[in-house]
């Protein structure tokens, strides 16, 4: 019989994102809040998602077609929105 996993539960709470961390390492609660707050952008969200599919999407293929300026146009979007929309607005 296997041995059990552990798994470790980070939260980010702002701040300047060390590098061996990275947005996309986030969770998707820590991520809603992070946007709800204002302390990282729909934009910088979906950059540091694409930045992640380009570098290992070559070893990875887990994508059959990636919409980058989809993507960017519906960041910009959530963005430029008067009120959020729902606790996932602006989350890639």
């Amino acid at each position: 019989m296997p041995a059990p996993v552990a798994f470790r539960r980070e939260v980010w709470h702002g701040g300047v994102m060390t590098s061996d961390r990275s947005v996309c390492d986030l969770n998707a609660t820590a991520l809603a809040r992070a946007l709800a707050k204002g302390e990282l952008s729909s934009r910088d969200a979906v950059e540091a998602h694409l930045a992640r599919i380009a570098s290992l999407d070559s070893q990875l293929a887990a994508f059959v077609t990636v919409d980058a300026e989809g993507a960017r146009r519906a960041a910009d979007i959530c963005d430029a929105a008067p009120t959020r929309v729902g606790p996932l607005h602006g989350g890639p």
